[in-house]
């Protein structure tokens, strides 16, 4: 999809950009900070953090294991903190569907802190924008660093079309997050 992409974690522990092609026009690539995210909220409305460290049920989008349900049947937290370090999961269609999908609708509690969530992510001074170029390539920690796109359009010839390879990494002990964070 050639759509705008919010501020969100994938699924292991870094992921990988690199460039074939850049779009014609737009595509920027945004990341944002996980603690700078859980920094405002606690200034701003801490007790909205109750909420995001208890978590949400999150969609599994078709990748579970044969016998496992589609959504999450317990909760991963958007925010935990182990061994002094604050990781961030977070995925707002996820969780959604996830809710969806389980029959457990938001309340407003859970609503006010997802809106807040998003707000401060989507905050100019909270996220650095930036164009990939053929050739360029980021590594992200996904358990401190959200990432996200702007729209964009492509060039008509499909030869020249917008490339991005993703790779997705895991290792063992990488970070130490809660067992919940691994969805799959």
């Amino acid at each position: 999809s050639n759509l705008e992409l919010r501020p969100h974690s994938d699924i292991t522990a870094m992921i990988a950009l690199a460039c074939w092609h850049k779009s014609a026009t737009g595509g920027a690539a945004i990341i944002v900070s996980g603690a700078t995210v859980h920094d405002a909220i606690r200034e701003r409305a801490p007790q909205l953090l109750g909420p995001l460290y208890r978590g949400y049920h999150y969609h599994r989008l078709g990748e579970q294991a044969p016998g496992e349900e589609p959504a999450t049947p317990y909760r991963v937290p958007v925010f935990a903190s182990l061994s002094g370090q604050l990781s961030c999961r977070y995925q707002r269609a996820g969780i959604a569907a996830g809710h969806r999908e389980r029959g457990v609708p938001l309340d407003e509690r859970d609503l006010e802190a997802l809106n807040l969530f998003d707000e401060v992510a989507a905050a100019a001074e909270n996220r650095l924008a930036f164009f990939l170029e053929r050739g360029d390539m980021i590594v992200i920690n996904n358990y401190t660093v959200m990432h996200a796109r702007t729209r964009f359009t492509n060039t008509p010839e499909p030869e020249r079309q917008r490339r991005l390879v993703r790779l997705w990494l895991d290792a063992e002990g990488f970070r130490d997050v809660p067992r919940e964070f691994n969805l799959f």
